[in-house]
C-alpha cells in the first residue's frame, strides 16, 4: 500500500497537470473568440444582404412575371 505522501504527490501532480491544460484551453478560447465574433458579424451582413435582396428582386419578379 502507498503512503499517504505518495498519495497526495499524486494528487498534487494530477491538479498540476489539470491546471495546465486550463490554462492552454483558456489561451485558445482567448485567441480564437475574436475570429469567431468576426464570422459572426460576416454571417449578419450576409444575412441582411440577402433579406434586402429578397424583398427588392422577388415582387420585381413578380411583377415581370404576371405580364
Amino acid at each position: 500500500m502507498r503512503s499517504v505522501e505518495e498519495r497526495l504527490a499524486t494528487i498534487e501532480e494530477t491538479l498540476k497537470s489539470i491546471h495546465e491544460t486550463l490554462q492552454r484551453i483558456e489561451t485558445q478560447v482567448t485567441r480564437t473568440n475574436g475570429r469567431v465574433g468576426k464570422l459572426e458579424i460576416w454571417r449578419g451582413l450576409l444575412t441582411g444582404g440577402i433579406l434586402v435582396l429578397a424583398a427588392t428582386v422577388v415582387p420585381i419578379f413578380l411583377d415581370i412575371v404576371k405580364k
